[in-house]
């Protein structure tokens, strides 16, 4: 998304959002913008609720925040316009900052908007979102310096909206070696270092506890490391999250809800978006990630209830339940 600022809607023709603050019902000042005038029985900034006016060859879309305004709420409410009123967006959108926000207010705003482009049907046929095509941009008008936030607000949303791809994506796309690839596309494109051990060297090293869950799987185990170093850090954080692509449960194999499964990586994603919007803000901490990748399936090398095992840390294991695979991958993680 590619923003501007303008300094007023002069010759401006297309959607404007106007965000408004709560009044009552009762109130017998009406809400006006732009020569619009809006009367408080028809609508007054109720939370949830938007009003629509066509004039002067615009959409007018005044949009209720509410009384409280913390940063999820704000990031719901446009969201949701974004994502439920995409028939009234045009390649040609204004959005009228408050002069009361602050730039947390900002950003969640921006935020919410371009979360509001997801859609869940990955496969399915429909038009693309107005806020996606390659011409569009978002003009904006502020009396305050609110390009910083602006330019977060998006960055956290495109690394959530990537979070969101790799969870909702089918398990025959999003195996071991797509997360693999993703973090060291990803860490080219935003500028963090990516190491991926396949089976042979995860063995050498000694992730056993690792290697034993993938043991069932025809998809090869990658263990992905993740390392963000802009120098000269105030700390060292690390993260590790949970990438089983797929989980049957193994010879412990589940009974009910394995349609869900695909989602047993969302942990993973959670890292994997993480790194993405730490390089993206270049934030003054180095971050190390790590994403034990693999599949929890069931063939006749799987790994079995009663084996004991080895792990990175010298310790052994003994296996009770093989649908217990999510510690075994974080604690060689």
């Amino acid at each position: 998304m590619k923003t501007k600022k303008i300094q007023n809607l002069d010759g401006f023709t297309g959607t404007i959002l106007i965000p408004v603050f709560e009044t009552n019902a009762k109130s017998i000042v009406p809400i006006e913008f732009h020569g619009t005038t809006v009367s408080s029985k028809v609508f007054y900034g109720k939370k949830d609720t938007h009003y629509l006016v066509e004039k002067y060859d615009c959409t007018h879309v005044f949009i209720g925040l509410g009384k409280e305004m913390d940063y999820k709420s704000l990031k719901t409410i446009f969201r949701r316009i974004a994502a439920k009123q995409k028939d009234i967006f045009t390649t040609s959108v204004a959005l009228v900052v408050p002069q009361e926000f602050d730039s947390n207010q900002v950003e969640a705003t921006l935020s919410g908007l371009v979360l509001g482009t997801y859609n869940l049907g990955h496969y399915k046929k429909s038009e693309e979102h107005p806020f996606l095509n390659a011409d569009f941009e978002l003009q904006f008008i502020s009396k305050n310096d609110v390009e910083d936030a602006i330019a977060k607000g998006i960055k956290i949303a495109k690394a959530q909206l990537e979070t969101f791809n790799l969870v909702d994506l089918p398990p025959n796309k999003v195996n071991p070696k797509y997360l693999a690839n993703w973090a060291s596309e990803t860490g080219k494109q935003y500028g963090f270092d990516v190491t991926v051990f396949g089976k042979e060297k995860s063995h050498a090293v000694g992730l056993h506890s690792f290697l034993s869950v993938g043991k069932g799987s025809a998809n090869e185990p990658q263990f992905i490391i993740m390392d963000y170093n802009p120098g000269n850090t105030k700390k060292h954080i690390g993260l590790v999250g949970k990438g089983i692509t797929f989980d049957t449960g193994g010879l412990n194999i589940k009974t009910a809800g394995m349609v869900q499964m695909k989602c047993d990586m969302a942990g993973a994603a959670a890292v994997l978006g993480t790194m993405q919007l730490v390089a993206d803000l270049q934030l003054p901490y180095r971050v190390t990630a790590i994403v034990p990748a693999c599949e929890n399936s069931v063939d006749a090398h799987s790994f079995m209830p009663s084996d004991v095992i080895q792990s990175y840390a010298g310790h052994s294991i003994e296996i009770i339940d093989t649908d217990a695979e999510g510690r075994l991958v974080l604690a060689d993680g």
